[in-house]
């Protein structure tokens, strides 16, 4: 019996001695890295479930400082970053997808990290692991929108890089810079690189105009945020135009909606741009450049081209009604009138013959332009084009070209009369000797008489004026140098009058001269053929060298008058 009870009491002091005691769970982190701008994916290890019945197990992250992994801490996360998994623990290794849409990372900035804990949580309480895994989310790239412009309810394609793939966390808003509007969009697909949106229920409807009223795209992923500027616009819904015909410059207007943003108007081939705009109407000018008679009307915006309803607009026949003055000199100006005439030189063409003339200006009614200096002599047939139509205007041109044949006599002296024949003179009053006027009191349009003015001997140019253009004499005209033959008497006292005879004297006293050696004699008057003079007072008894000059030339210093 005392046996008995020993081995009992060996037996429970044993048992006693052997209760073991219940463990608690562990818990430590593998991997934790980035899928996507606004995801990520943790790995975890089971070190030992513990001896308690587990309740949950998952993860929990915060983002923190780039600079600080452990702040905020474990046990300053917020509730809501955390991913359970639930009480069944099927393996020794669990992960998770991390939706990163946290407050945390707008703290933060672009300057964060994501730190991830694991969790088992068991009856008694919850367990982590010891130190988190950190890393840096994915950058949300955008690059691109396809296509740039297009209609309410239209899908496009936004290209880029670190997209989620759930559309759940993609939010895609339109806005509207002058309107201050947001616009949320339907995302219905995704992928790493692409997203398909459906455009919203936008208008342009601002009073302000930006060069091409484009809306900027902002795609959010998490705390993530891109914006594409100025990418996309609305298609324009052009309605009409008006008028239908007209000329070059005629002011057109075409109506519709989202018109604001228009770039420019194709008008048949020819590109123009656009003058006035509003988000119903623009406005633009027919271009100087139309080559058709008939157009349709396009307007271009990002690239897209919109033919504009209504037919096609018709440019109104170049008329001609009058060519003035029909007989015109080189260097006279002509005027065109008409109708619909290009308001562009670079456009208008105008033949005199088969000659191309430029114009001097131009409008829609009329043009003026110049006739050549070296346009010869003779009727022309006048043609006007205005890039479009071609016209034979009305009447012949008569250019009439003034020219010298013949000047007579060939060679004269001063006082003489001579006789310019010619074609095309007109009334101006004046002949031109070696660039000098000289006055003609006689002359009609086909001759000039002039008296030869007391020039110097020797080869003169002479020309006549007409309209603007001087007709130049093909040969010389020669002055002869005037002559002496005789001085009556040859002899006298201080103050006798005395004549000196000759030839082309000319008639004005203050462009002859007489001298007695140095001493200069009085001139009385002077005729073609006569030079009256007296003997000077400063002289002395003796034989005298009379000399005379015309012009300031002297002609002669051999004549003698002697004083007793």
């Amino acid at each position: 019996m005392k046996k008995l009870f020993l081995i009992i009491c060996i037996v429970s002091s044993f048992l006693y001695s052997c209760e073991k005691e219940d463990k608690d769970p562990g818990v430590s982190m593998i991997s934790a890295v980035a899928l996507s701008a606004s995801s990520g994916k943790a790995v975890a290890k089971i070190d030992q479930k513990g001896d308690y019945t587990i309740t949950d197990h998952g993860f929990v992250f915060a983002a923190s400082s780039s600079s600080s992994v452990s702040n905020p801490g474990i046990n300053n996360v917020d509730p809501s970053n955390k991913v359970s998994l639930g009480s069944i623990i099927k393996a020794d290794t669990f992960s998770a997808i991390l939706p990163l849409t946290s407050s945390d990372g707008y703290y933060y900035g672009s300057n964060y990290r994501w730190n991830v804990w694991a969790y088992i949580t068991n009856e008694k309480g919850t367990v982590y692991s010891t130190t988190p895994i950190s890393f840096y989310p994915k950058q949300l790239v955008l690059q691109s929108v396809s296509p740039t412009v297009g209609k309410v309810g239209d899908t496009l394609t936004i290209s880029g890089s670190n997209f989620d793939t759930s559309i759940s966390n993609i939010q895609v808003r339109f806005y509207n810079y002058y309107e201050s509007n947001y616009v949320l969009a339907n995302v219905i697909s995704a992928t790493e690189t692409t997203l398909k949106v459906i455009v919203p229920s936008i208008s342009e409807t601002s009073s302000y105009y930006s060069s091409n009223y484009q809306f900027s795209i902002k795609v959010k992923m998490g705390n993530n945020e891109m914006t594409l500027s100025n990418s996309f616009s609305l298609t324009p819904v052009p309605t009409g135009f008006s008028p239908k015909q007209g000329s070059f410059n005629t002011y057109i207007t075409i109506s519709g909606t989202q018109m604001e943003s228009i770039s420019s108007v194709i008008f048949g081939n020819e590109s123009t741009y656009v003058s006035g705009r509003s988000n119903t109407a623009i406005t633009f000018y027919v271009p100087s450049s139309a080559k058709q008679k008939r157009s349709k009307i396009y307007v271009v915006k990002g690239g897209t081209q919109i033919e504009v309803p209504g037919g096609e607009f018709e440019i109104l026949p170049l008329t001609v009604s009058s060519v003035s003055p029909l007989k015109v000199w080189p260097g006279n100006s002509v005027t065109i009138t008409g109708s619909n005439f290009n308001n562009s030189s670079s456009y208008n063409i105008i033949l005199i013959g088969s000659s191309r003339i430029s114009a001097s200006y131009e409008s829609s009614s009329s043009i003026s332009f110049g006739i050549p200096y070296n346009m010869p002599d003779g009727e022309y047939a006048v043609r006007i084009s205005n890039g479009i139509d071609t016209v034979l205007a009305p009447g012949v041109l008569r250019v009439v070209v003034p020219s010298i044949t013949a000047i007579s006599p060939s060679s004269a002296y001063p006082g003489d009369l001579i006789t310019i024949t010619g074609h095309n003179f007109n009334d101006n009053n004046y002949v031109y000797i070696d660039g000098y006027s000289y006055y003609s009191s006689e002359h009609d349009s086909v001759s000039y008489k002039l008296t030869v003015p007391a020039l110097a001997p020797g080869r003169h140019n002479i020309q006549v004026y007409a309209n603007g253009y001087y007709a130049q004499s093909t040969k010389e005209f020669i002055v002869i140098e005037p002559t002496i033959s005789s001085i009556t008497p040859t002899s006298g006292a201080i103050g006798t009058s005395f004549v000196i005879n000759g030839k082309g004297f000319g008639k004005n006293t203050y462009d002859v001269g007489v001298m007695f050696g140095n001493v200069n004699a009085s001139v009385l008057s002077v005729s073609d053929t006569q030079i009256n003079a007296k003997v000077p007072a400063n002289t002395g008894s003796g034989t005298w060298v009379v000399s005379v000059t015309v012009n300031g030339n002297k002609i002669s210093d051999t004549a003698q008058f002697t004083i007793p």
